[in-house]
């Protein structure tokens, strides 16, 4: 049995899926597990995890790269050892890579690693980016919104100041009570 393996890191890669997903169908895959989440990790990927359960004896994995498998060396390795022990294998149609020759062994572990380093790197690039704008005194995260003219704001407001609890005046007024608490508090400030 052909199985493949499609994932992206976020919701707005639609056509991203349906590309792998035609390229693996193409290669012959019969069932394609399909996964919108980060490759960071890969306990955190139950649909990884649904097609490592069903591998057997003789069966294939496909995927269109190695870094929708994995984006660590070291779960792209347990991954790959996971499809091994199992009796399966694994091969990449984009990267014309195949893990039953030596030589498709080691440009499988040497393309994993750099999955990993273009990982860090974009972390690393991402991390001097937020400390350049923080030392340039830039305000990081959401703007804060000024309530002070939001009428529900003010009655709850006044209806604790009568001595409602965050709870009632939150509900009668219709916001959450976590809003309620951050109205109060941005109108303390």
């Amino acid at each position: 049995m052909i199985f493949g393996y499609v994932r992206t890191s976020t919701t707005d890669q639609k056509s991203s899926l349906a590309e792998q997903e035609r390229k693996l169908r193409e290669a012959g895959a019969t069932e394609v597990f399909i996964e919108e989440r980060s490759g960071k990790s890969v306990a955190n990927r139950p649909q990884l995890q649904a097609m490592l359960s069903k591998l057997r004896e003789g069966d294939q994995v496909v995927s269109t790269k190695l870094d929708r498998i994995s984006r660590s060396v070291r779960d792209f390795l347990a991954v790959l050892n996971e499809i091994q022990e199992r009796g399966a294998t694994l091969s990449c149609t984009d990267q014309h890579l195949e893990t039953e020759t030596p030589a498709g062994k080691l440009m499988i572990n040497m393309l994993a690693s750099f999955a990993e380093f273009e990982r860090d790197m974009i972390r690393e690039r991402v991390q001097a980016g937020v400390d350049k704008a923080k030392r340039d005194g830039k305000k990081l995260g959401r703007p804060r919104v000024d309530h002070s003219n939001n009428p529900k704001a003010k009655a709850l407001r006044t209806l604790i100041d009568q001595g409602t609890t965050m709870s009632e005046a939150a509900r009668s007024i219709g916001v959450s009570r976590m809003t309620a608490y951050r109205w109060i508090d941005h109108g303390r400030r």
